[in-house]
């Protein structure tokens, strides 16, 4: 249990921290009954299989190339830069500091970076990216 003096001098007291409206965001949505969830029994034992069966192998790939999107409606590039760094395509320009590594930010799409905030991208747009950045 948290007490006001665990939290330190630098830390707000547990009492001084507001909790979001809930009415007005989310965290964590219920997936549709049509779909299994990854870490639930059904989804480990569909992994299992897959993995058994020599299906997944490019999982590893994938996993360690995981990254959260930068913006809500970054989806499209947020997945095309974790598919470009498992495959290992060199972005051929940096990142951070001294490293080449593609991140949803540096993706330039084929329209405006403000529409592509609000709206997000159609998968018409996700093949111009990708065809972009995979030379």
């Amino acid at each position: 249990m948290l007490t006001s003096k665990s939290c330190g001098p630098h830390l707000p007291k547990p009492a001084d921290v507001q909790k979001p409206e809930t009415e007005e965001t989310f965290y964590r949505r219920q997936l549709p009954e049509s779909l299994v969830s990854f870490t639930s029994p059904q989804g480990r034992k569909l992994f299992k299989e897959s993995l058994n069966e020599g299906f997944a192998e490019s999982y590893f790939n994938l996993a360690g190339n995981f990254t959260v999107q930068s913006e809500p409606a970054y989806c499209g590039p947020c997945s095309l830069a974790m598919v470009l760094n498992a495959l290992e395509v060199d972005p051929g320009r940096k990142w951070k500091g001294v490293w080449r590594w593609y991140s949803d930010e540096l993706l330039k799409a084929c329209r405006a970076e403000s529409e592509i905030k609000e709206n997000g991208i159609t998968f018409d747009e996700f093949l111009c990216l990708g065809s972009t950045h995979a030379q």
